[in-house]
């Protein structure tokens, strides 16, 4: 979050929170929060499906898929010089 106030319903900042709606609340402050990062996962995905095809991703196992964003977690520091 980059600090920026929402209001999670209309004229929300009038509405107070009590004990009674505080699961609505929670509630509302979660899926607004799931999504104030959908342009940027959308983009994301849109990158990544630029370089690896979007079938070709369901080939793949989590693991290989892993390595192919994140590269090999161990390496060799003598091979790493030599290239």
């Amino acid at each position: 979050s980059d600090g920026t106030e929402v209001e999670l319903i209309p004229n929300g900042r009038d509405v107070p929170v009590t004990f009674h709606n505080r699961h609505w609340y929670v509630e509302l402050v979660l899926q607004c929060r799931l999504k104030e990062s959908a342009a940027q996962l959308t983009a994301l995905v849109k990158g990544f499906h630029s370089v690896v095809p979007p079938h070709a991703v369901s080939l793949l196992t989590w693991q290989q898929l892993e390595v192919l964003v994140c590269g090999k977690p161990d390496f060799d520091l003598e091979d790493l010089k030599a290239t």
